[in-house]
This record gives structure tokens, C-alpha cells and sequence, in this order.
């Protein structure tokens, strides 16, 4: 754990057992908010890493199909094949990363909203 968050962390569980102190009631409801805000915004977390790792390989995946259509200009044979290997490409960015962005951003949209939705 990075000794920045752990540092918040303990401000925040201070600061709850203050509250507790002053007035039980207020502090045992502000701890279940905020047990309930970690459960909830970790869940979408999980979710976000996998949908941002996702489009991270199909982003890496053009790069390389990129990089092999340049190295491949030094080929007299290339030439013949250039066409199809746009193609290709152009079909990889449309059926595979675009929609893996969109979904990615969809989901971080999602996870903006209920974070605003325990914010107010």
C-alpha cells in the first residue's frame, strides 16, 4: 500500500473515532457510508482495471500490426499486400479496439456517476 493512502486512511479512521466520541449516532452512520462508498467504488474498480487492460492489448495489438506494415515497406513484396494490410488494420481498429474504448469509457461514466451520487 502506498504510504500516502495509508497515511489517509488513518486521518480518516482518527477522524471517525473522533466523531464517535462527540456523537455515536453521526459517527456510526458516517463509518457505514463510508464502508459502503470503499465496498461499491472497489467493486467498480475491479471492473475498470480489467475493461482498461483489455483495450490496453488491443492497443498494443495495432501498434505491432503498425509497426510490422512499416518494417515490411523495406520488402519488395509489401507493395502487392498493402491494401489488404489496411484492411486489416482498419477492420482491427473498427471490430476490436474502438468498441473496447467505448465500453471502457462507458463503464468509467457509470463508475463517475455513482461516485457523484455518494459524493452529494
Amino acid at each position: 500500500m502506498h504510504h500516502g493512502l495509508m497515511l489517509e486512511i488513518l486521518k480518516s479512521i482518527i477522524s471517525i473515532g473522533a466523531l464517535c466520541l462527540i456523537n455515536l449516532k453521526l459517527g456510526l452512520v458516517v463509518m457505514a457510508w463510508c464502508l459502503a462508498y470503499m465496498l461499491v467504488m472497489y467493486k467498480f474498480s475491479v471492473k475498470l482495471n480489467q475493461l482498461s487492460f483489455e483495450e490496453t492489448e488491443s492497443r498494443h495489438t495495432i501498434s505491432g500490426q503498425i509497426s510490422d506494415m512499416i518494417s515490411n515497406i523495406i520488402s519488395l513484396f509489401s507493395f502487392t499486400t498493402r491494401q489488404k494490410e489496411l484492411k486489416n488494420l482498419r477492420i482491427s481498429i473498427q471490430n476490436d479496439y474502438i468498441p473496447k474504448q467505448i465500453r471502457t469509457s462507458k463503464y468509467d461514466f457509470k463508475s463517475s456517476i455513482v461516485h457523484g451520487a455518494f459524493a452529494s
